[in-house]
C-alpha cells in the first residue's frame, strides 16, 4: 500500500511538472479540449507505471538502502577504531591495526556513499549551462550525461575487477589473516552500483522526452 502511494504521488508530480510547464497551452485552449489534454496525460503516466518500473524502483530502493547501511556502518567502524587509536597512544599501548582498519573502512564508505548519491544526483556539478536549457534540449543534456557516466563506470567496473584479480591474495600488514581483495572489491561494487543507478536514471529521462514531444 505505502508503495502505490508513493507512485501515485511521483505519477502527480510528473503531471504537475508538464502541467507547469505548458500550462499557458492548456489554458488557451477550451475546457473541453483542456480536459481531454489532462486525461491524455494521466493516460501517458498510468501506462509508464504499468511497465517494469516498479519492480525496478523496488530494486533500486533496497540497492540503495543496503549501500547506505552499509556506509554508515563502516563509518562507525572508522570512528570507532579512530577512537581507540587514540585513547591507545594516550596510554601508550601499540594497537597496530587500528591504522589499517581505519583506512580500509574509511574507503568502503566513500565508495558506499559515492554511489548512493549517484542515485539521488547530489554529487557537486555545475549546472549553469543546463539551467539555462529547458524542456527537450535540458532533457537531451541529461541523457547525454546519464549515458557518459555508465560508459565511465564500465570502464572502473572492468578495471576494478582486473585489480580485484591480481590483488585478491595480498594480505593486511598488521592483520595477515585478513586479504587485501576484501577492499579491492568495493571498487567494481560501486561500479556496478552507479551503472544500475545511470541505467534507471537514463530510461526516465528517455520517458520523459518521449512525453515531452508528444506535448509540444
Amino acid at each position: 500500500m505505502k508503495l502505490q502511494k508513493k507512485w501515485k504521488q511521483w505519477i502527480y508530480c510528473r503531471i504537475l511538472e508538464i502541467w507547469q510547464k505548458n500550462k499557458n497551452n492548456i489554458l488557451d485552449r477550451t475546457a473541453e479540449d483542456g480536459f481531454i489534454h489532462a486525461c491524455h496525460l494521466n493516460g501517458i503516466f498510468q501506462a509508464l507505471r504499468k511497465e517494469e518500473v516498479l519492480p525496478v524502483k523496488r530494486f533500486i530502493g533496497i540497492l540503495e538502502k543496503i549501500q547506505l547501511t552499509l556506509g554508515v556502518l563502516f563509518l562507525v567502524v572508522f570512528f570507532t577504531v579512530i577512537i581507540i587509536q587514540i585513547i591507545t597512544r594516550y596510554l601508550g599501548i601499540a594497537v597496530i591495526w587500528t591504522e589499517e582498519v581505519a583506512n580500509y573502512s574509511f574507503i568502503w564508505a566513500i565508495f558506499m556513499g559515492a554511489a548512493v548519491m549517484v542515485n539521488r544526483r547530489e554529487h557537486f556539478n555545475f549546472d549553469l549551462f543546463q539551467r539555462k536549457l529547458q524542456n527537450k534540449k535540458k532533457a537531451s543534456l541529461t541523457i547525454f550525461n546519464d549515458s557518459v557516466l555508465i560508459l565511465f563506470n564500465i570502464f572502473i567496473f572492468l578495471y576494478g575487477m582486473q585489480v580485484v584479480t591480481e590483488f585478491w591474495n595480498y594480505t593486511w600488514a598488521s592483520i595477515p589473516e585478513m586479504k587485501m581483495g576484501y577492499v579491492w572489491i568495493s571498487i567494481p561494487i560501486m561500479a556496478g552500483s552507479m551503472i544500475i543507478y545511470s541505467l534507471s536514471h537514463l530510461m526516465e529521462n528517455i520517458k520523459l522526452l518521449k512525453v515531452r514531444e508528444v506535448n509540444e
